[in-house]
């Protein structure tokens, strides 16, 4: 198996790297796998509902720092096949060596709860949503540019966006819009 980084690296010079070639090839020789997507979010509660109930996405580990370690909160969530064993009950030993000793291609959605964030009023959120909602963070789908999106895979994306749809969420793009594939970009 040929990881899409090392695959697309070998397609680089090297001397376009602010790495050497000895530091490039000791990372390509530890095998790295995507692990973790991370996204800030303001209500937890809220966020995981979302993921879970509209993706499915079960939540595997949550972690939590109080005043004086940074005052913030991670929950992963990941998808759990139909043939697989739950995870185990996340705050466990177990939770942990599953969310952090992971391979073969099994990738985790983090959310970053900083505290205090759910408490900010319309007023204090400087930033808004391509629909005009006061945001806490920047979702970079507007000037300035920055992060897109996620993905899922669904056997059949039209279907999954009307059932979202008709749970009320919001779309930035159609279902159909490139040749190549066809996929919906949710606004949340």
């Amino acid at each position: 198996m040929t990881s899409i980084a090392a695959s697309y690296s070998s397609h680089l010079d090297v001397d376009c790297s602010p790495y050497s070639k000895t530091v490039i090839d000791g990372l390509k020789a530890q095998n790295p796998q995507w692990q973790q997507t991370m996204l800030r979010i303001k209500d937890p509660a809220a966020s995981l509902a979302f993921y879970q109930e509209n993706f499915g996405l079960t939540l595997c580990q949550e972690i939590h720092f109080g005043e004086g370690q940074g005052n913030f909160s991670l929950y992963f969530l990941t998808t759990i096949n139909s043939n697989e064993e739950p995870p185990p009950a996340p705050g466990t030993p177990e939770a942990h060596s599953f969310l952090w000793d992971s391979r073969n291609g099994r990738t985790f959605l983090e959310l970053t709860h900083n505290h205090g964030t759910e408490n900010l009023s319309e007023d204090e959120m400087t930033v808004t949503d391509t629909a005009g909602r006061p945001q806490v963070y920047h979702h970079g789908n507007n000037s300035p540019r920055g992060f897109g999106h996620i993905a899922f895979n669904t056997l059949d994306v039209y279907a999954v966006s009307e059932k979202l749809e008709a749970a009320g969420v919001p779309f930035k793009v159609s279902a159909c819009f490139s040749c190549f594939f066809s996929c919906r970009v949710l606004l949340k």
